[in-house]
């Protein structure tokens, strides 16, 4: 492949990402993105903070939308953010994130890349099943039972709403992982308990809490993203049926001819 052939090819997929979204949906982008750095300059929040929160922004703006390469930025951002929640001690989110996301993440990254269409830049919702859900539901709720008490250990703060962050993350990202359209439900309440976790420390006046407020202000745009990320995926998957269903139609109506 010539050079040429390769910047057409790289022109292409960058005009198939920008034409996959809304108008409104970039607008919300970069007006997360500008409301991160004007609250991070007034919290005088670190660099870390601030490049984190729109990280974590691009990656879920991306993984609305099916791309696969969003896991990527999904991986690299919990790399970041277990370093964040170490340094404000942060210890449910940091176990949460180093033992079970990344883990999740990583495992993800591989199953998309390898099991999907390599020419595709996005990756095909699949539908799990019932049994599979009251597995995950069960084996969720024994492990934060335990991760109950490991956190209990360490004295950690808003012990209740860190176990289950933990619940929620862990149904979250495993449907990730499969494919599945229901992990968005989980990513918005999960997104409700985070805002929680990072809010109360500066509700409870605690000791340079102020300076995460833009990561309660990226976690508020995480939720719009991923309500349009639920209605997005959903509504692909319906055309995908429709298609199917028209498909299978057309094949009825030539078998009787």
């Amino acid at each position: 492949m010539s050079v040429k052939e390769k910047d057409n090819g790289l022109k292409i997929k960058l005009q198939s990402i920008f034409s996959s979204y809304k108008w409104y949906e970039i607008l919300f982008y970069f007006i997360g993105v500008f409301a991160i750095i004007l609250v991070s300059i007034f919290c005088k929040s670190s660099i870390l903070t601030i490049f984190l929160s729109i990280l974590g922004l691009t990656y879920v703006f991306l993984v609305s939308k099916k791309f696969k390469f969003a896991i990527i930025f999904g991986v690299v951002y919990t790399t970041l953010y277990v370093v964040q929640s170490a340094f404000y001690k942060n210890w449910g989110e940091f176990i949460i994130n180093l033992c079970v996301v990344l883990p999740i993440l990583i495992v993800s990254m591989i199953s998309w890349f390898l099991k999907n269409d390599k020419r595709s830049l996005k990756v095909q919702s699949k539908k799990i099943s019932f049994k599979e859900i009251l597995i995950l539901l069960l084996v969720s709720a024994v492990v934060s039972v335990g991760f109950y008490f490991v956190l209990q250990y360490f004295n950690t703060p808003n012990l209740i709403v860190a176990t289950l962050s933990l619940f929620i993350t862990i149904l979250g990202n495993y449907l990730l992982m499969r494919q599945s359209p229901l992990m968005f439900y989980a990513y918005i309440l999960n997104n409700v308990v985070v805002i929680l976790i990072w809010l109360l420390p500066v509700l409870q006046g605690e000791k340079n809490a102020i300076e995460t407020i833009p990561m309660f202000i990226v976690f508020t745009f995480y939720l719009i993203f991923n309500i349009l990320g639920a209605i997005n995926w959903h509504k692909k998957e319906n055309v995908k049926n429709e298609n199917n269903f028209q498909e299978n139609i057309a094949d009825g109506n030539l078998e009787n001819q």
